[in-house]
């Protein structure tokens, strides 16, 4: 299904959707699956930074350095509560120009845009 939407906004923009930005919606698959384990496993909720999620073993060494696949990856945002992360923001900025911006936070949903991370965060289109 998302590969769909990707498809439909490709089409519709004339932008080809590239294999980076394809690796890069599955890092941020990974980032959403290794927070719901992390925050099922710890007292302390969602992680607010990918290095910990790369020292638990829940991403691979590129993802939790934040580079990875011509994306640097970033968990902007912790939303606390008593001590207890509940929720979590990541972004996915290209380091090449013309590629997509993908964002997604503990609702597992994951957003693109093509103009920025900020974009992305305030206006981006779900992939569902």
């Amino acid at each position: 299904m998302v590969i769909a939407v990707l498809q439909v906004y490709s089409c519709s923009t004339g932008h080809r959707v590239s294999d980076s930005e394809m690796a890069a919606l599955g890092s941020g698959r990974t980032i959403n699956e290794a927070q719901v384990t992390y925050a099922a496993h710890s007292k302390a909720g969602f992680a607010c930074d990918l290095g910990l999620l790369g020292r638990e073993g829940f991403i691979d060494r590129a993802l939790a350095e934040g580079r990875k696949d011509g994306f640097v990856f970033a968990i902007v945002d912790c939303k606390r509560q008593n001590d207890i992360v509940l929720g979590y923001t990541w972004v996915a900025s290209p380091t090449e120009p013309g590629a997509m911006f993908f964002c997604g936070d503990e609702t597992g949903v994951i957003r693109f845009s093509s103009r920025d991370a900020t974009d992305c965060l305030r206006n981006g289109q779900p992939l569902r």
